[in-house]
Formats: C-alpha cells, structure tokens, sequence
C-alpha cells in the first residue's frame, strides 16, 4: 500500500511540476523561518540554565522606595556576604561579584583595555558551573592576587601555551599569578568575563558598608530549602547592620524609617529568572522584555499556518482536476480509507521534502542570522537526543495538517456529482477559502504594522531631543591614568583652536550614574529622596551644551560654589520644592551637610529613553577628586584633527596604556541595538510571511479563475474590455483583504501598546502606519492576482466557451 501509494504521489509531483515546486517552496521557506525563530526562542529560554546547580542559585535583590522613587536592583553592600554565610540558616554558599570597570592587562609587549574584569570570592566556582580547562577550581582563587582567565583570554594573551603560573600585570600596579584557564561563559550567560580576580586579602568589609549598594551577591541555597526562608531573615539583618546607619545619619530607627513610608528591603531572585522575568528596574546581564520571546514565538505560529494554508489552497485550485481522479478511483472499486492514505502520502512527501530543504536553508543561512541577531546558535543534530525526533514531529503535523483537507474532503465526493461535472458548483461557495484568504493577510498586517511600530519608535528615540547634542560629543576614557596631571592635558589640548570646549568629568550619559538619600532642610526626618550625581569641574555646561533654567551655573568666582548644588528640573517635583533657589538640601555622611540651590539646569537624558529622567544633581568635583573622562565637544568639519590632536598628546603623557575614545551617539545606538535588531528580525519575517501568503493567493487566484472561466468568455463575446476582467477578478480578493485589515487593525494596536509602555518616552500610534500597512497589503495583492486575471483576460473567447 505505502509503496503504492508513494509512486502514484511522485508520479502526481512530477505531473504538477508548478504546483508542486510552489507548494514545496512556500513550506520550506515556511519551516526554515519557523526554525530559525524556535532555535532563537529556545537560545533566549535556555539563559543561564546550563549551571549544574542552576535551580538553587539566587540573586540577592535590593527593593528601595524613597520619597517617590521606586527601585529595584541586584545590589548589595560588600558586607552582605558574610552575614548570609555567618547568620543566615539554609545557605550552602555564598559569592560577591564586583566590577572593576575598564582594566589595562599587560603580559610581556601584549597591553589590552579590557572590558569584563571583575573582582569574585575564593567560593565562586562552587556556585556556578564554568568548567576548568586549567587549574583547579577548589583553590585557584583561595590566595590573593590571583586571577582566572577564560580560554578565549588564553588564546589572545598566550596562544597556545599553558599560561598557568605566569603573570599579569594589572592597571601598570599589581601583579597577579594566573592559577587558572576556563571555559568562556557562553552566550546564554547572564555573567559574561574575560577575567576574575581574587576577592581574597582585601580586606573584611566593616558594618559602615551596609549603606553601599555596590556589588551583586550570589547565593546557592542547601537542598530542599525556599527562598521565602531565606527572606524571612532579612529583616533582622537589616535592623541588626543598616539600623545603626539610619539611625547616624537621619536619628530615627528603622522603624520609623519605615513608617515614613521608605522601603529598605533585601530579597532572593532565581538567577534563571534574571534574563527574561527579572523583577529588576534595572538592567542586569542584558536581560530581555520576555514580549519578545512572545512575538517571534508567535510569529514563528503565524508562518507555519500560513505555510500550511497555502497546501490547502493550492490543493483546492487543483481540486475540480483531483475531484474526477477521485471519481473514477471510487467506480472501480477505491474506498475512501484508501483514498485518504493517498493524500496523507502526497502531503507527507511534500513535507519531508520541504523539511529538507528548510534544514539545507537553515545550515546556509545560519551564520548571517547569527550575525544579524548577535547569537551563536547551532543545530546539533546528533549530539541532542531532541533535535531529530522534533523535526520529525513537526514534519508529520506540517504534512497532516497541509493535507487535511485534500484527504477528509476530496476523498469524500460523490461519484455521481463528479461524473455528471457538478462538483466544480459544490466548490463555489469557497467559505473555508475565504477565511484562509483573511486570515493569512490578518497575520501579515499584523506583522507589517508590528514593525514599522518598532522602526518609528527606534528612530524617535535616536533623533529625540536628549537636552544636548550627543552627536558632537567625542569621550576619551580612562582619563584616570592622568592622575594629578588631567588639568595639564586638558589646558594643552585646549590650546588648539579647533577645539572649542572640553571638560574633565566622572560621569558620561549612558554609563550610568550613582544615586544617593538626600533630605529636604526642615522637611520630614523620614523624608528620604534618592538623587542622581553627576561630577565636573566647571567646563561641563558648555561642554554638554546643557541649558540653564533657572539660577546660574558654577562660576570660579565664588569659592563657596564648592559646597553648593545645581538640580535639574525633575528633581522640583520629586523633591516637592516650593522655591529650590532659596531652599536647601542636607547631604546625610558621617555628618549632615547643608547645601545650598544655586542653580537649575533643564532636563536632559542621562539614560535610556526607556527611563523617565530622574532627579539628579550637577556637581562639582572636589578637589583631589579624579575624573575618569575628558569630553570633548568637536566640530563636524574638526572631527579628525581632534581625534589625531588628542591621541598625540596622550602618547606623549601616558605611555603604557592605550588610547581609547568613543562618540555618544555610537554609545546610544547601543543601548538601542536590541531593539533595532529585532525590528529587523521582524522585518524580514513580515517579509517572508507575506510572500508566502502570496503564494496561497496566487493559487486562490488560479482557481478562481479556472471556476469563472466561461463567465470570463461570455463578457468578452459580450464586449467586455481586459481591463475590467481584470479588475472583476480582483475585486474579490481585495474585499478580503480590506477585511483582514479590519480585523489586523485593533490586533495590532493593543500589542504595540503593550509593547510602548516599556519606554517612558514613546510615539503615538498614528494612523498613517495602519493605512500604509493597508496599501502595501492592498498593492501585493493587486500584483499577485494581477497575473492569472490578465491571462484569463486575454484569452480568447471561443476557447473560454468550450471549456469542460
């Protein structure tokens, strides 16, 4: 029977070649975008869970509310550590995870700025699962200044020698032994390094430390044991260690801290939650909007349907030709159990061939779409047990499903309907055609408004007003490594007349900034607000091209503006200042300190557009106090001359350490690069979404015109012009696609919505993406049903009539 059967469905796929190289096609292109999306989908749901004992890991979360301000992060003071560990029940282990900012690595003539440099307890590797490819993870960090390096770092800094034992020197001051070489973190790694280095010697942290939010703290918890357990022995922590703190500064308890209405509370979060359903308002490890995963595994539906009611309407424009098969089948003798396995078969080999294909696409295509989405994922086909049964499981749904219908249906015909020509007029009420027809083109405006939603709301936030112009904002880092020397470099710079302004700064927009409690003289003793800083020395507003609103800026003038404050707007309301020039904040340290309003500087976006802009402070910066950035507003026409002039005279200041500069908008498309490469990805998914649905209306239109092809011969022998066959014929199918949009309309609408919310300055829907979503559906499908209706119109008369 199977053998039977496959001959007359190779027989039938070489007959039909058109059909049947469509039909192949727009499944293949269908399945390999599925795949690609699912392989996507799977890499972003598999973050972090390749840890050993990943189900037991935990973050420590900080929860703040102060004044109006609601915050939530994976900080934690250094000293948090050894509380867990010393007085805490139902913890196996406990780590710190520190920063360390850009780091200079010297080995022999080698110098690198590296990036992922951080500082991690003896116990890390006990915690998390990074297997050693050198050295033993027990012990390589119990001494202090030692170090592990990643085996990518292996390879750049020693090729292929066992680099165990040497030596690297750290920012031109310390020196430390590497004990050992692991695997690199790989790219569904929420923790990604290059270099850790020992926590051991530095000291223990004393209790005045438990006001510093500073470093992450990871925790494995013993067998069996819940996080609310864990929870539950916070707060005595926290009236034991930051009581006391609160008490200094503000001199009330913690309970009347809270009572005021504060909130100061530590917590646990699954680290396996940290990517996708973190509760962090800030970003932690490039953690991701989970709608995201939502969408494309959506989409990635969307495109196998329409794949699939593509096989259903090209079988249907064949069906009046398969219906008198089917007929003659049945008068000697075929039932319709063997009718149904005729069709199943058909279907299943167009499906497993279409897998073939998708899998051959897959392979070729893996690497730009790995380039595109910034992923290494890979197909192991062999080495996972899931891999093969899976395509093997989709193949049999896609062939079923793409089948039902020829082999429910059209093995169901009568015979005698058949032979006396009826059941061409059995076809014509084409209700399941028409919904198919609408529910492809629903999916492909959806998709369509989907994106343009994305690509408009990522150029607003490019091109939006940022409070200063990030374009000619050129930044030279680790300006640090001057020391007491930055003033001179600066004033030397400065001498070229190119070069209108720059400032020595420890802040830059993007980098993030620190946030400190400050109070409100002769306001609450529980009114605790949190304050942004930003430290300068006098040059930053010219710099910045920031703008005054009120007040005046730091002037050298007046030597009590050392102590003084400037504020931007949003820190009025926050604050809840009646009058901010003639009012005062007091700064809560060891001591208080008064500090008077000078000046208020309009907002300007010192994070990402998904933030509001938060309360901040401009400051000056102290004396003794070291920038770690020169900014540098340049000139377009200058761009160049400034870099060389710059890097010049570094070389002659710094010797040991490189050069390395970076312009503002090239940090912000940053922030955004995420967003902008899924809009991409949606793009061209839209894209192949709609080109597969126009291979289904190409087949609807093919059978439309097969069913009307006397009618067509009657209005030509009557008179009728080619170019109003045309349009009858496309009438139809553009009353459906108008329909589509109604329904894709208020789809797509509440989604994007959704998705808006996550920036706190977004665009308004307009309707002009809705109506060019509508044209663009409208003129494909123009195009596409144009070509069977002018062939049908142009054909002559006579023929038409003698058809069937």
């Amino acid at each position: 029977m199977l053998r039977y059967n496959l001959k007359i469905a190779i027989r039938t796929f070489l007959k039909q070649k058109g059909y049947s190289f469509i039909n192949v096609t727009g499944l293949a292109i269908g399945l390999a975008a599925c795949l690609f999306i699912l392989l996507w989908v799977q890499d972003e749901l598999s973050y972090d869970r390749f840890h050993e004992k990943a189900d037991r890991i935990y973050i420590v979360g900080l929860d703040i509310k102060l004044g109006n301000q609601d915050l939530k992060a994976g900080s934690t003071p250094p000293p948090m550590v050894f509380a867990l560990m010393e007085e805490f029940e139902g913890i196996e282990q406990a780590a710190r995870f520190e920063g360390a900012g850009q780091t200079i690595v010297q080995y022999e003539d080698n110098i690198f700025t590296e990036e992922q440099c951080y500082f991690v307890d003896s116990t890390f590797f006990e915690i998390f699962t990074f297997p050693f490819i050198a050295g033993d993870p027990n012990t390589a960090l119990d001494r202090p200044n030692t170090i592990v390096i990643t085996e990518e770092m292996r390879m750049k800094y020693f090729g292929d020698e066992n680099p165990v034992g040497k030596v690297l020197r750290i920012d031109g001051e310390e020196d430390y032994e590497i004990t050992g070489v692991c695997a690199t973190p790989p790219s569904q790694s929420s923790l990604d390094f290059d270099f850790l280095r020992s926590m051991t010697g530095r000291g223990r942290p004393d209790a005045g430390e438990w006001g510093s939010n500073r470093l992450q703290t990871f925790v494995l918890l013993e067998e069996d044991v819940t996080p609310d357990k864990i929870n539950d022995q916070f707060p005595a922590i926290l009236e034991k260690y930051f009581g006391p703190i609160i008490n200094a500064i503000m001199n009330i308890s913690l309970t009347e801290f809270y009572e005021g209405g504060n909130r100061y509370y530590y917590y646990l979060e699954s680290f396996t939650d940290i990517h996708l359903h973190s509760s962090f308002t800030e970003n932690f490890g490039g953690a991701m909007d989970p709608i995201y995963v939502y969408i494309l595994s959506v989409v990635a539906l969307f495109i196998l349907l329409i794949a699939c009611i593509n096989f259903v309407n090209l079988t249907t424009a064949r069906s009046s030709l398969r219906a008198k098969e089917v007929g003659i089948k049945k008068v000697v003798g075929s039932n319709r159990r063997k009718l149904i396995y005729q069709f199943l078969t058909e279907s299943m080999l167009i499906s497993i061939l279409s897998m073939i294909l998708a899998v051959v696409l897959v392979e070729l295509l893996k690497g730009k779409f790995n380039n595109l989405a910034e992923k290494e994922l890979t197909v192991d086909y062999f080495s996972n047990p899931v891999i093969i049964p899976s395509l093997i499981l989709l193949t049999l749904f896609v062939g079923f499903v793409a089948g039902s219908y020829a082999a429910f249906f059209q093995s169901s015909v009568n015979i005698l309907s058949v032979l006396k020509g009826k059941f061409s007029h059995a076809m014509k009420s084409g209700v399941l055609r028409n919904i198919l027809v609408v529910f492809q083109f629903t999916i492909s405006i959806f998709l369509i408004i989907c994106t343009l939603t994305v690509f408009s709301q990522i150029r607003f936030v490019r091109n939006m007003d940022l409070g200063y112009d990030k374009d000619q904002i050129m930044v030279i880092q680790r300006f640090n490594a001057l020391g007491d020397r930055q003033q001179v470099f600066k004033e030397e710079f400065l001498k070229d007349p190119a070069i209108e302004h720059a400032s020595v700064s420890v802040n830059v927009p993007g980098r993030g900034f620190s946030g400190n409690g400050i109070l409100k003289e002769g306001g609450k003793d529980t009114e605790v607000h949190i304050l942004s800083r930003w430290w300068a020395d006098y040059d930053i507003l010219e710099t910045m091209g920031f703008t005054m609103a009120d007040g005046r800026f730091y002037s050298r003038k007046f030597p009590t503006d050392s102590n003084a404050l400037i504020i931007n707007q949003a820190s009025i309301p926050s604050l809840e200042l009646d009058d901010p020039l003639n009012q005062r904040l007091v700064e809560p340290s060891d001591t208080l300190t008064t500090r008077p309003i000078i000046g208020i500087v309009r907002d300007f976006n010192f994070q990402s557009a998904h933030n509001p802009i938060r309360p901040m402070s401009l400051e000056l910066m102290r004396r003794g106090q070291i920038g770690r950035f020169l900014i540098i507003k340049v000139q377009p026409e200058n761009r160049q001359t400034t870099i060389r002039r710059a890097e010049e005279l570094w070389k002659e200041m710094v010797v040991d350490q490189p050069f390395e500069y970076f312009f503002l908008d090239d940090e912000f498309d940053e922030i955004y690069g995420g967003e902008r490469r899924l809009g991409t990805i949606y793009s061209i998914f839209s894209i192949l979404a709609i080109f597969i649905a126009c291979l289904g209306l190409f087949g609807m239109a093919s059978f439309t015109t097969e069913q009307k092809t006397k009618d067509v011969g009657i209005r030509k022998a009557m008179g009728a012009t080619a170019s109003s066959i045309v349009l009858l014929l496309a009438r139809e199918f553009n009353k459906w696609v108008l329909a589509a949009n109604v329904i894709a309309w208020p789809l797509a609408f509440f989604m994007m919505k959704s998705w808006l919310q996550d920036f706190a300055y977004r665009i308004d829907q307009g309707v002009f993406t809705y109506l060019l979503a509508a044209m663009l559906t409208l003129v494909v499908a123009i195009l596409t049903v144009s070509y069977q209706s002018v062939r049908a119109a142009i054909k002559n008369p006579a023929n038409s009539l003698r058809y069937e």
